[in-house]
């Protein structure tokens, strides 16, 4: 569904050889969100910040293991 205000037609035609046919439609009206009608729930919201900051976190440690690491075999 496109992400902008207005009507859309949602069609269904489904014809088969010998068979009856249904031909459907349905009008589907959107609009966008406005800012005042979602409600915030930090509690909710919580754990995918938290599991954020830990992915962030997580890759800067093993990326400065990985740079700064001297034990590694020297290729060239």
């Amino acid at each position: 569904m496109p992400d902008r205000m207005g009507t859309y037609r949602v069609t269904v035609h489904y014809a088969k050889p010998g068979w009856s046919f249904v031909d459907v439609y349905d009008p589907v009206f959107s609009r966008p969100w406005i800012n005042v009608e979602n409600k915030k729930d930090w509690f909710r919201d919580f754990p995918s910040a938290v599991g954020f900051v830990v992915i962030i976190t997580g890759f800067a440690i093993v990326s400065l293991i990985v740079l700064y690491d001297d034990s590694r075999i020297k290729l060239l």
